[in-house]
């Protein structure tokens, strides 16, 4: 089949979140489809990136995104009574590479891998064809749950959000082939806030193969006596500047009172003024964006995920798991997965639960290995991307039966 995949940010380099999803996406269904991939880029495409994605494509588009465009249109579609995340994606090149492909291809469905490119089903272009709409997590309680811990005027503007993609969603919802959710449990809160519909939960996986563990032990600083833990994420993203922020100051003192040399060691790009801050903080140490991160995994004698505000299947705890480490998340962080608390990783909300983890932890070598062997064997097991992306592939397969079954109905006619 000749599938359309729309979608949000340029998906390459895999290396965050919505990235990763949607290039392991298109490396599957690349398979047995041609892929058609029409994508917008927030930064400039190294030409070696757009070389290595267009392997896997049919065809690939890339529509540049002006950051004062982008503010523009989403100013605009606030003041307007629109959702502010629909509006940032209005483009017409956009518009006009997907023009473009409809008119050099028979698309037979169309993938969004986002609600906020729903303005581009108005097109007459696209107005025919299945469509199926990756949500992954619901939106609308994102922003509601940022407004919940906002500042006044801040939380007006976020539970306004929340209000109109909820609409966008409830629409989508009717007029989609099948709707797709990370998790159980965010299935299962779409069908509360949107209603019944064509929900099915597709999980993300993780790169088996790039991520697993050495030979030899994970924690080279707990075998020298100096234990550290590891967090990584993009830095400015705001559940993760929060993550790290309430670390840093509720757990973190009382590792150092009674480990003076342990070190907290914050991994990933763009850390915002409030993650660089926590430098000043006794162990903290913080690396801005590195180009592989596995090195910091396998250096460090745990993995934490303290976030407070999580939804979904966060890859980060999927990446540590991987490759062995030894994990604790809190119970947000952990929500999305299927793995079991104290078996294959931990579980902590409350800073005496964090305390008294990471301590049993950085104590007990036999204890880490346990835990990163069974972590381990859990995203083997679960989160394999081909096991994963199983009922999508199925969901294009009855597509392309559909179809077959319509060719041989017209065939029948003719004759």
């Amino acid at each position: 089949m000749n599938i359309l995949y729309l979608v949000h940010r340029f998906p390459f380099p895999p290396d965050k979140g919505d990235r990763i999803r949607a290039f392991h996406i298109i490396r599957e269904l690349s398979r047995h489809h041609q892929v058609h991939v029409v994508t917008f880029a927030d930064a400039p495409v190294r030409p070696a990136d757009e070389a290595a994605l267009a392997e896997y494509c049919g065809s690939l588009s890339i529509a540049p995104m002006n950051s004062l465009k982008r503010l523009t249109r989403t100013a605009w579609s606030l003041a307007t009574g629109g959702s502010a995340t629909c509006g940032a994606f209005a483009s017409s090149g956009f518009r006009r590479s997907i023009r473009e492909v409809t008119s050099n291809t028979d698309v037979d469905c169309i993938l969004l891998s986002s609600s906020g490119l729903s303005r581009f089903l108005e097109m007459p272009e696209l107005s025919s064809q299945p469509l199926l709409v990756d949500f992954v997590d619901v939106d609308s309680q994102k922003w509601a749950d940022y407004g919940d811990s906002a500042p006044f005027p801040k939380q007006i503007l976020y539970n306004l959000e929340s209000r109109q993609l909820l609409r966008v969603e409830r629409g989508l919802l009717d007029r989609a082939s099948a709707v797709l959710l990370v998790t159980d449990a965010e299935t299962e809160l779409c069908k509360e806030r949107c209603g019944n519909g064509p929900l099915y939960t597709v999980t993300n996986g993780v790169d088996l193969d790039y991520f697993q563990p050495t030979q030899e032990s994970n924690d080279p600083d707990g075998k020298e006596g100096v234990y550290s833990c590891v967090f990584t994420g993009a830095m400015d993203y705001r559940p993760n500047i929060d993550a790290v922020h309430w670390f840093s100051h509720q757990v973190w003192p009382e590792i150092i009172r009674v480990y003076p040399s342990a070190k907290f060691r914050i991994v990933g790009r763009n850390p915002s003024r409030a993650v660089t801050d926590l430098k000043s903080i006794h162990g903290v140490q913080v690396t801005g964006g590195v180009t592989d991160v596995r090195p910091y995994l396998r250096k460090a004698t745990i993995s934490v995920a303290p976030l407070r505000i999580a939804r979904g299947c966060q890859n980060k705890v999927l990446e540590a798991l991987a490759s062995g480490n030894a994990t604790i998340a809190s119970s947000q962080a952990a929500a999305g997965l299927r793995a079991k608390a104290d078996r294959d990783l931990l579980v902590a909300d409350r800073p005496s639960e964090w305390v008294d983890g990471i301590s049993k932890l950085f104590t007990s070598e036999t204890r880490r290995r346990q835990l990163g062997a069974a972590g381990r064997d859990y995203v083997v097991q679960c989160h394999n991307w081909k096991t994963c992306l199983q009922p999508l592939s199925e969901m294009i397969a009855t597509f392309t039966q559909q179809n077959s079954c319509a060719d041989i109905s017209d065939a029948m006619t003719i004759a």
